[in-house]
């Protein structure tokens, strides 16, 4: 985040920015290279270097309402959410012809479940115009995320506060996805979300029992939890199976099947919808998860926007992306908690800040303070697109198609990836820090890891690669750190693709 009032220019709505000699800069004009600490290019026309020092911005979608979040604010006129919360309405009033302001701050505000089922529309709104006036009010108080990040619907607003797009037009650009969502629900099959506490590939094994083809797996949030989209009736059945194997299951207040294909008709419509609503370069850089790489000056939003709500959302393996660069601070720009819970279950050594309930004004000033004190991190140039041809000329690839760490392969799996992946899982289920399991470190005498845990962690290592059943050689009692069960587990795949291999030829 950017520290100290006197970095914004008075009267502004577009903070200064500063040279610091943590990065090379790009120079303005096309064909000059952006650049990291090393001289890694970055494309989308800024340099942006990332340590422990950078914060990310994290927006908010489906789940980012609160009940009263901001009224406060809102009748004592704090100017930052008055006035976008009076922007949102007027689009709404005019668009949709219905009042965020009467629903969201009336004397009794509705909680997240009545207000979706009241009007779904106004629970979207009131989630576009908390995370843009939560920006605001951070940036009134003279800090701002570095690096801007959003989750689904959060992307609207994340584009809103890193200058690409107007307020007044953002908010109608939101009306507009819910018409065309609503018009395309209409006499067709009823859909939703559902959030599974476990790993993408586990979510897939149950969408492929279910045997719905119109299921979709949308949402990979991390390790701990992900959402599929689909037909209602087939999430419930989904919802069942995933109680009988011990995951934990929750119905998200998401009007329709988002990132699936149940919505292609109306990624159509927004898109002819927002065709000519203009667009500003950027003041800050904004990650999509979506596409898996920073927007560029150059972009068609339109279609972009149109295209999110589609395609799903690598939100888990984006964050991973950033915190491997050095990314350290994650501030959700937005009511409650739900992203910054998903990073620090993924990174706990992170530094986290959220914003809810009746102390929002204390927890802006624990934010600012923390992160006033930093020096700036990054520079930022809004020169457009300022990668180097060959760099384009390379497509870039989204977080979950990130290259595999160096090192064999079996199977398409690297020995270091088994590793990681076995440490994540041990550490999940015993609530470790992922730092105390060393690949040394003795599971019962170290860790205090009996016999019958040991086999039910093998067996969910065994799942996670498709293994179904328990081999006699991989026996929990000959394998006693967890260095020995990677191996063991990273032999089986090694003969498993050689064997594969070898029915090829």
């Amino acid at each position: 985040m950017r520290g100290g009032p006197a970095r914004q220019a008075a009267g502004s709505d577009r903070p200064r920015r500063r040279r610091t000699p943590s990065a090379e800069v790009s120079s303005t004009g096309p064909g000059r290279q952006a650049r990291r600490p090393g001289g890694t290019p970055v494309t989308g026309g800024f340099a942006v270097p990332l340590d422990v020092e950078t914060s990310v911005g994290l927006f908010p979608g489906q789940g980012g309402y609160r009940q009263g979040f901001l009224a406060a604010e809102y009748r004592r006129g704090d100017e930052p959410v008055r006035e976008t919360f009076d922007i949102v309405d007027e689009a709404a009033q005019d668009l949709l012809r219905t009042s965020v302001i009467d629903q969201v701050f009336r004397p009794d505000p509705p909680d997240p479940a009545e207000l979706f089922r009241a009007d779904a529309a106004i629970l979207q709104l009131a989630v576009f115009a908390s995370s843009v006036s939560v920006h605001r009010m951070l940036r009134a108080r003279g800090a701002t995320p570095d690096v801007l990040v959003g989750h689904s619907l959060g992307e609207i607003a994340a584009l809103t506060c890193g200058g690409a797009l107007e307020l007044t037009d953002a908010a109608r650009i939101v009306c507009h996805r819910v018409i065309a969502v609503a018009q395309d629900d209409e006499g067709g099959v009823a859909g939703g979300m559902t959030s599974l506490s476990c790993t993408v590939d586990t979510a897939a094994a149950i969408v492929r029992l279910a045997g719905d083809d119109r299921v979709a797996v949308a949402v990979d949030n991390g390790p701990h939890q992900c959402v599929v989209s689909g037909p209602t009736a087939t999430l419930g059945t989904i919802e069942a199976v995933a109680s009988a194997l011990g995951i934990s299951a929750a119905r998200l207040y998401a009007p329709v099947a988002f990132h699936s294909p149940a919505v292609s008709a109306a990624s159509s419509a927004l898109v002819a919808a927002i065709l000519d609503y203009p667009r500003a370069p950027f003041i800050s850089p904004v990650y999509s998860p979506i596409l898996g790489r920073y927007y560029r000056d150059g972009d068609d939003l339109p279609r972009l926007l149109g295209l999110h709500l589609l395609a799903p959302v690598p939100f888990g393996p984006a964050v991973g992306l950033l915190r491997r660069a050095g990314a350290g601070v994650f501030v959700e720009v937005g009511a409650g908690g739900t992203l910054t819970g998903a990073v620090r279950a993924a990174f706990p050594e992170v530094t986290t800040f959220a914003f809810g309930g009746d102390a929002v004004e204390r927890q802006l000033a624990e934010a600012v303070a923390f992160l006033a004190a930093r020096p700036d991190t990054a520079e930022h140039t809004t020169s457009g697109p300022t990668s180097s041809p060959e760099h384009d000329a390379e497509p870039a690839l989204p977080p979950d198609a990130l290259p595999a760490p160096s090192g064999q392969e079996a199977d398409g799996v690297t020995h270091e990836a088994v590793l990681a992946e076995v440490r994540a899982i041990y550490a999940d289920a015993m609530e470790y820090p992922e730092e105390v399991l060393t690949p040394d470190a003795h599971l019962e005498a170290d860790l205090g890891v009996d016999s019958m845990k040991r086999t039910e962690l093998l067996v969910r290592v065994l799942a996670r690669y498709g293994l179904e059943d328990l081999p006699d050689d991989l026996q929990p009692a000959r394998h006693e750190t967890l260095g020995a069960v990677s191996d063991a587990i990273y032999g089986i795949l090694s003969a498993r693709a050689d064997a594969s291999r070898g029915d090829a030829r």
